[in-house]
């Protein structure tokens, strides 16, 4: 997290070593002055890092919530049908349903691939689930 604070400081520190060196009659010697020149190159660069660093945080930021909001505005158009969630287009289900596992682990929706009639599998989990894209929970078939 940048600190404001000492960013602020470091730019008054530069402002005033500025205002010093202005305010001078010219009575500084070459090693004063440079030194006051070193001080301030150094603020500035302080400043400088400082608004980069909140740069950066402003971007990851923007793109979370760029995130968050995509996410949210999908979720709003979807339907859940038997514990899976769809895209929905007139209350009905279309296409595959998303990953449940993922969506829980994650926060993340995955649309499930088919396999077979009955059998979807999710392509960032690798978990198979007996749904297709009908809407329609397929129970799973045992030999007795």
């Amino acid at each position: 997290m940048v600190d404001i604070a000492a960013t602020i400081s470091a730019l008054t520190g530069s402002l005033e070593v500025i205002k010093a060196i202005r305010d001078t009659n010219h009575a500084y010697d070459k090693n004063e002055l440079k030194a006051q020149m070193a001080d301030l190159y150094g603020n500035l660069a302080d400043v400088k890092m400082a608004l980069s660093d909140a740069h950066m945080e402003l971007k990851e930021r923007d793109q979370k919530i760029k995130e968050l909001t995509e996410h949210a505005e999908l979720q709003g158009s979807l339907i859940t049908i038997n514990g899976y969630k769809y895209d929905d287009k007139d209350g009905r289900p279309v296409g595959l349903p998303y990953c449940p596992q993922c969506e829980v682990a994650e926060n993340k929706l995955y649309r499930l691939t088919l396999l077979s009639d009955t059998r979807s599998r999710c392509t960032n989990c690798k978990n198979g689930f007996p749904v297709a894209a009908d809407g329609n929970v397929h129970p799973e078939k045992t030999n007795t």
